[in-house]
């Protein structure tokens, strides 16, 4: 926390009175992760793969990612998310199959759906070197309706991937997925 100086906009954000909803699109979690417990909106999770209700972790990837996120603080457990003590949500929307292989279909429906559901942050922790005018679209309408897309800019000193590229889409430091 200290190296991303977190302290110091944690001293600057005043106290949200209604959570942030932060969708991850990623590979599910672990719903029953004790440092992530209270800060997972179960109403509304969804598994693209499997197109039900329950998008169970398949490898930790989405579990890690949303504890980077919102992990709970100053509990001795686990690691501490960079909101601190803001109230956060995390919406868990799966779009990774068992091959760890991300459809550009899924990831686009995921992005509709997430703004659709109410999230103001969509996590993109994957990314690719092939444009995909669906995630294009996808994540202009998500700018369109006021949600901030955040995507992974890759994972070596290479051309920044996609869907981090697009307009509307910062790119975040991490590893993609996929």
């Amino acid at each position: 926390m200290q190296k991303i100086n977190a302290p110091r906009a944690w001293d600057r954000m005043a106290p949200n009175q209604d959570p942030v909803i932060v969708a991850v699109v990623d590979t599910g979690i672990d719903f029953y992760h004790e440092d992530l417990q209270g800060r997972i909106l179960s109403d509304g999770a969804w598994d693209f793969v499997l197109n039900d209700n329950y998008p169970l972790e398949l490898d930790g990837h989405g579990t890690a990612v949303s504890g980077v996120i919102a992990a709970a603080t100053d509990n001795a457990t686990g690691i501490a998310g960079t909101v601190s003590g803001q109230k956060v949500q995390i919406l868990p929307l799966r779009v990774f199959d068992l091959n760890r292989y991300a459809d550009t279909y899924l990831v686009a429906q995921a992005i509709y759906y997430a703004v659709d559901h109410g999230a103001q942050v969509i996590n993109l922790s994957l990314g690719s070197s092939q444009y995909s005018q669906a995630v294009a679209d996808a994540v202009a309408y998500a700018g369109e309706h006021g949600a901030v897309v955040v995507a992974a800019a890759g994972n070596d000193s290479g051309p920044v991937s996609y869907p981090a590229a697009l307009p509307h889409a910062p790119a975040h430091a991490g590893a993609p997925a996929g």
